[in-house]
């Protein structure tokens, strides 16, 4: 029994640990109720012996109703050189967050994301999970979190493409 709770501790947990893309760092911290923004957008144009074009943001609305919020993300851009596309990815994340109670929250989201680097056309997920407080104090909250989701990917690759690993 004992070999069985060890394999489904590492099948769900550690497996688990890394995902494509990591959402959590569009997590901050807000405490003030409303609308709350954070916007970065990059832009760097040049001509001459090389024609250089970059626009890129990182972006996050927030709306904060109390213990609750939702917020969304959008983050990529798109880079070319000599008319060549050298970079191209976007994500946008949407996800709500309810309080149950003051260790227990539930989430809800859907994600969109594409990156030519990765041969990734389009990337669509929606799903729900939980979110338990382990410690809170003045300096820091910890949280563990879990989550089921669906999720539809589209790859730039020939039918039957193999990869070796």
């Amino acid at each position: 029994m004992k070999t069985v709770g060890a394999f489904l501790f590492y099948f769900f947990l550690v497996t688990n640990l890394y995902s494509q893309v990591n959402t959590e760092r569009f997590r901050i911290a807000t405490d003030s109720l409303g609308f709350s923004c954070r916007a970065g957008l990059d832009m760097i144009l040049m001509k001459g012996n090389t024609d250089f074009i970059f626009l890129g943001t990182n972006s996050r609305l927030n709306y904060n109703w109390g213990e609750d919020y939702i917020f969304l993300v959008f983050n990529g851009g798109f880079g070319e050189n000599n008319g060549k596309s050298f970079f191209s990815q976007a994500l946008m994340h949407l996800r709500n967050v309810t309080s149950i109670n003051d260790f227990l929250q539930v989430e809800e989201f859907i994600q969109y994301n594409n990156d030519k680097q990765l041969l990734l056309l389009n990337r669509t997920l929606a799903g729900v999970g939980f979110r338990y407080k382990l410690i809170s104090n003045k300096e820091t909250v910890l949280r563990l979190g879990t989550s089921a989701f669906f999720e539809h990917e589209s790859y730039d690759l020939p039918l039957f493409s193999f990869h070796s690993n």
